[in-house]
């Protein structure tokens, strides 16, 4: 459509054509928009998967969430944002016993308690998560 096309129609008083004419423009719009949509998305997860490659995870959850906001249903962003963050729960876990705990993750005076550590493990994750989504939101 163009706008001297529009003009003239409401000009004429051809109202009903100068509707049809929006109509297409309006049908036009909204796919060049889906498309556009669509491949900024398609970068955003591209971007991501090779900063997640890069282990430059915090990147990497930036451009998942960013694909995300754009398309909350984007099963690929979706997945690769769990791997993202999956991956940085076990770096905490791994510092957390690296730093002087035995292998349940814990250290107890009467020895490991498992069902205490795996909670306390999952809290901590969780923060992690709540953490970096605050953080790239």
């Amino acid at each position: 459509m163009t706008q001297q096309s529009f003009a003239a129609l409401v000009a004429a008083g051809d109202f009903g054509s100068a509707v049809k004419v929006l109509d297409g423009a309006i049908d036009e719009t909204r796919q060049d928009y889906a498309a556009a949509l669509y491949r900024l998305v398609q970068l955003h997860i591209n971007r991501g998967y090779c900063n997640q490659k890069l282990n430059l995870n915090r990147k990497a959850l930036k451009d998942y969430d960013a694909a995300l906001a754009l398309m909350p249903s984007n099963i690929t962003a979706l997945l690769r944002k769990g791997q993202v963050l999956q991956s940085l729960g076990k770096h905490a876990v791994r510092m957390l016993r690296s730093s002087s705990v035995n292998n349940s993750g814990c250290k107890h005076s009467s020895g490991p308690r498992p069902s205490v550590c795996s909670a306390a493990v999952a809290v901590h994750q969780q923060h992690l998560r709540q953490s970096a989504q605050a953080t790239f939101s």
